[in-house]
């Protein structure tokens, strides 16, 4: 196994300290992927001396790579069907332009403008499909730096200070100044904005918004909460599905990006809500580059 560090790391961990111990592994070998964990487990004598280890890798590649198949083989049927629609439509409004054109009925430059709008609309959302899953699926290799999560939030903020100056109110908790985290800045800036602008649209205009940090061993947890309108339950197991959305201009690509962004950057999101009262979003980043690379 060539991601010793990592490897070393755990079983020092519970050597040292005599306690079990788990730790995910993800790295290449010999050019292929591995994804899975180790786990270690003192076993101790009834006088609580440990006089053995049992150590255990478990390789669960085959599985996370049978499950991201699936979810792209549904991403594509979905991808199908939004397209469909407004191929529909264009062809459709073309159809009734052309019959115009040879029945020689132009006298109204009106209905002809209306139809020619609409075809835009539709050529617009076609691109902002194809784009958003372009963005997806071509997602630049991470740029891993050390950053000070305080600049980070203020360059994710900029977008929607017209927001704050209105009936949209955010609370940052000082907590956040001191905390450092290792990861691609325009991605975490990025996959912040998703959240953030998430958790304005719920609010509906007037609300607030409150960001604070817990500290755990080599990672900060950033918690973003909102107290709007909540997500449905019946909706919650499917928030980072491609093509998933409620809105009725989303793209339902959102999520999945920003999930994409911070699984990227060795980092987990995890999104709570109660409907009719709001929504927490807990995003685990790392604060130090010993992190599994």
């Amino acid at each position: 196994m060539k991601d010793k560090k990592t490897i070393k790391s755990a079983i020092d961990r519970s050597f040292k300290n005599n306690i079990e111990t788990k730790k995910d592994l993800s790295f290449f070998e010999n050019g292929k992927p591995f994804k899975g964990n180790i786990h270690i487990i003192p076993y101790k004598s009834f006088l609580g001396f440990t006089y053995a280890y049992f150590v255990k890798i478990v390789d669960q590649t085959k599985e996370i790579i049978n499950e991201r198949i699936s979810v792209w083989t549904h991403t594509a049927q979905k991808i199908a069907h939004e397209l469909k629609t407004p191929i529909g439509s264009l062809n459709l409004n073309l159809s009734a332009l052309k019959k115009r054109v040879n029945d020689d009925k132009l006298n109204n430059p009106k209905d002809i403008l209306d139809d020619i709008n609409t075809m835009e609309g539709e050529i617009k959302r076609l691109k902002n499909l194809t784009s958003s899953f372009l963005k997806i699926t071509n997602l630049e290799k991470t740029n891993k730096q050390n950053y000070l999560l305080s600049e980070i939030l203020i360059s994710s903020l900029q977008k929607f200070e017209s927001y704050f100056k209105s009936d949209v109110k955010i609370k940052i908790d000082e907590s956040i100044n001191d905390k450092m985290v290792f990861a691609d800045k325009n991605q975490i800036v990025e996959m912040l904005q998703i959240i953030i602008e998430n958790a304005i649209d719920a609010l509906s205009g007037k609300g607030k918004i409150e960001i604070f940090t817990n500290t755990h061993k080599n990672n900060v947890e950033l918690i973003i909460k909102d107290f709007g309108k909540g997500i449905p339950p019946d909706n919650m197991d499917n928030l980072f599905d491609p093509y998933f959305t409620t809105k009725r201009e989303g793209t339902g690509l959102g999520l999945a990006f920003a999930k994409k962004i911070i699984e990227d950057n060795n980092g987990k999101i995890k999104i709570e809500s109660t409907n009719g009262k709001g929504t927490t979003v807990k995003i685990i980043i790392p604060s130090t580059s010993s992190i599994k690379e």
